[in-house]
């Protein structure tokens, strides 16, 4: 498509506006007003003698003038630009949204550069609408969004901050007394939890399996909640079935079977051994496409399995698009072969050297491959700064055999049990 802004207007012929995408009818009403006048304009400057406007273009002139003059006054908003945030979870009948802060039972404003945070319907909601006044200091946490988070509390902060760290597509996560409860969206359980913002008794726990002990109304939401949670990924949707992994393409017709009579079609594929719980899946195409994603994506990358092998494209990249558009992958490419449990292909040799550059790297730690070792260090540490300049490790080190394909080294023992709690 012709790049409109490198194509320069030329005297006499119409000038291509290239205007922003707006969202609201008075900016899409502005926007064109702003055409007609500059269209209108532009005739007049160019051809002074021979521009002789119709009636029709006399009378739209005449309204552009009076609507641009009326939006002004009247001003224009394009809306919030849609966030992270303000996609999820939904909010439950009944609250409004005001802010992309919002969460089910929360309400979220800016003061002073904070974002404060009421729970919906609470006496300091109301005080805070009638006053704009903050309830003084109140409980504050840095780091979980781009701004200082606030409450009128340390329980309505625990609870508000678990919502954004814990929630999932299904779920709504909120932390109570250093736990994680969890509601299925849309249940009693969750209605009456907003209601009565209290959590229904002792209900079922799940401890030592994330970094908070995990509590939901039952067992069945727990283990609902971890598939979700540990196995779903882009592109697959996992549930917990009679102590199985089960995992459906998003938006396939065996998910929406699945989802509407809560059963799995038949004895389907199987891999045992692979992950820490028997994977099943309805052919086994899903199951060597998930296990792709799950243990060979990485940020950046998309990983996707063709012939036995691991093909890896870089996300967004014009190979990616065609493999998905043809199923077909690009020739013989670059191949890895050793480096990994399979055999590593892509588009080119670099696709490769970036890909395996970044295979090790966990949140928090940067590992890179030395002499058939993983070493692994903290983002930021002194060690990682010494062995960037220098390219030696430091030492001996720690080690740990057989717990992944790869001997595993880090300059302490913490940092490999840090590492491997992420891994």
């Amino acid at each position: 498509m012709q790049d409109r802004k490198k194509c320069p207007a030329k005297a006499g012929r119409w000038v291509i506006l290239d205007f922003p995408p707006l969202t609201c009818p008075r900016s899409r009403a502005w926007c064109w007003c702003c055409r007609y006048l500059i269209v209108s304009f532009h005739g007049l400057r160019v051809n002074r003698d021979a521009f002789q406007p119709s009636a029709v273009m006399k009378t739209l002139f005449v309204f552009s003038v009076i609507s641009f003059s009326i939006l002004i006054g009247a001003g224009c908003q394009s809306g919030p630009a849609p966030t992270e945030n303000s996609a999820v979870p939904e909010l439950p009948k009944g609250q409004v949204q005001r802010s992309v802060h919002d969460r089910p039972g929360f309400v979220g404003a800016e003061k002073d550069g904070a974002v404060w945070i009421f729970r919906a319907g609470s006496e300091e909601l109301a005080k805070f609408d009638e006053t704009q006044k903050v309830p003084g200091d109140g409980a504050a946490a840095i780091g979980v969004l781009d701004k200082p988070l606030k409450a009128p509390d340390s329980e309505t902060l625990e609870a508000y901050v678990g919502t954004i760290q814990y929630s999932r597509p299904g779920f709504l996560a909120v932390g109570v007394d250093g736990r994680i409860w969890v509601f299925r969206s849309g249940s009693e359980a969750l209605a009456n939890y907003l209601n009565m913002q209290k959590v229904p008794g002792d209900g079922a726990a799940a401890i030592g399996v994330l970094d908070k002990t995990v509590k939901a109304p039952d067992s069945a939401t727990v283990d609902a909640y971890l598939a979700e949670y540990l196995y779903s990924r882009p592109g697959f949707q996992a549930v917990a079935k009679d102590g199985r992994i089960w995992v459906f393409r998003s938006g396939s017709e065996e998910l929406a079977k699945y989802n509407e009579t809560q059963k799995v079609p038949g004895d389907g594929a199987a891999a045992i051994g692979v992950l820490d719980k028997t994977v099943k899946a309805p052919d086994s195409a899903t199951i060597d496409a998930y296990l792709a994603e799950y243990l060979y994506s990485r940020p950046g990358f998309q990983a996707v399995a063709k012939d036995g092998r691991i093909w890896v494209f870089h996300s967004g990249s014009e190979e990616l698009a065609k493999f998905h558009e043809t199923q077909k992958v690009p020739g013989d490419g670059a191949a890895a072969i050793g480096v990994l449990a399979k055999t590593l292909k892509a588009p080119d040799s670099i696709t490769i050297e970036d890909y395996l550059a970044v295979y090790w790297d966990r949140p928090g730690f940067d590992a890179t491959e030395v002499e058939g070792r993983v070493w692994v260090f903290r983002s930021g540490s002194e060690e990682l700064h010494k062995f960037r300049q220098t390219s030696k490790v430091p030492g001996d080190g720690a080690a740990a055999i057989g717990v992944i394909d790869r001997t595993l080294k880090a300059p302490d023992n913490q940092t490999i049990a840090d590492y491997l709690s992420v891994y």
